[in-house]
């Protein structure tokens, strides 16, 4: 038989590929394009830290993710401040323990770079 036509094929991939409880920070999340990606990763079972300088965007996104069923987290964040990133990444390791994955959405110029704090010291 066709590997393509095997009947558990759907599910053997979705087993491999399944994103459900990885945990995605996603700055800029409180836009639209930002913001699409996170509803929608939400809505596949990861568990969404929405990463925004402002905090009212963080908030709708974290409550339409919420909303569908979806793990959420909204941080207020100033992805130029270094002290900012640092208490954002320690809300998330709080929060759920790890970070998988980064989505660097937000735009601004930093010495170093989002994920170089981020995942700086991510087993404290």
């Amino acid at each position: 038989m066709d590997q393509c036509n095997r009947p558990n094929a759907t599910e053997e991939l979705r087993s491999l590929f399944s994103l459900e409880e990885k945990v995605v920070a996603i700055t800029g999340a409180g836009g639209e394009l930002c913001g699409a990606i996170a509803r929608t990763l939400g809505s596949l079972g990861v568990r969404v830290a929405v990463v925004d300088r402002s905090e009212p965007a963080a908030e709708s996104t974290t409550s339409d993710i919420r909303a569908a069923g979806g793990d959420s987290l909204a941080l207020a964040t100033d992805v130029l401040s270094t002290r900012e990133l640092e208490d954002a990444r320690d809300r998330i390791i709080a929060r759920w323990g790890r970070c998988d994955a980064l989505i660097n959405g937000a735009g601004g110029n930093r010495p170093e770079g989002t994920t170089d704090v981020l995942y700086a010291n991510e087993a404290r």
